[in-house]
This record gives structure tokens, sequence and C-alpha cells, in this order.
């Protein structure tokens, strides 16, 4: 997550957001300085786990630079390969199968 930190996205206007609440050694936040404010978590080894925010096109601005500088794919999870599937029938599939072993 440091990477996400170290100043390569202030060319794009994206700035650490110092917040009050759910800030931790594995939680930050990422803003755009205007309306744009994503909380970023990571795991303890430090890579991301997930991006918080809501569906402003402010935040997808953010998200698609992340994308961009780091060459990564971000997924929502409105998309079946936020759970690793290619199809939403996929995605159906496996969550019939968990409501079936529950």
């Amino acid at each position: 997550m440091h990477e996400l930190f170290d100043g390569c996205l202030h060319k794009h206007g994206i700035v650490e957001k110092i917040a009050s609440v759910g800030r931790g050694r594995n939680n930050r936040a990422l803003t755009d300085g205007l309306c744009g404010y994503l909380m970023v978590s990571a795991d303890e080894e430090g890579y991301v786990d997930f991006f918080l925010g809501t569906e402003s096109e402010r935040n997808l601005r953010i998200l698609r630079i992340i994308a961009f500088t780091f060459n990564v794919e971000i997924y929502s999870e409105k998309e079946p390969q936020f759970f690793v599937c290619d199809t939403d029938e996929e995605v159906d599939g496996m969550f019939n199968e968990l409501a079936r072993l529950s």
C-alpha cells in the first residue's frame, strides 16, 4: 500500500487525506482535493484488500488513475471478476453452492 502514498499520484492531483475515523496502519485515505475520497484498506503484509467509497465520478477517476499508474485492474463488487469469475452466471452458481452448503 505504501506505493499509493509515496507521492507518485500527486501529479494527477491525488493526495493522502488525513482522516480521524478508521485511520490506522492498514487504513488510509486518498482524495482529489475536491469531492473524490477513497478509503484504502490493506492486509498485514501491506497489499491493498479493497477501496471503499461512493460510486461517484470523482472516485471512479481516482480508481482509473490508480489502475493506469500501477498497471492493474480494479473491479467493483458488481463485476464477476471481483469474485474471480468470468460471468455473472458463474457468480450465481458460486453463491447457490454456498447457500446449499450452509
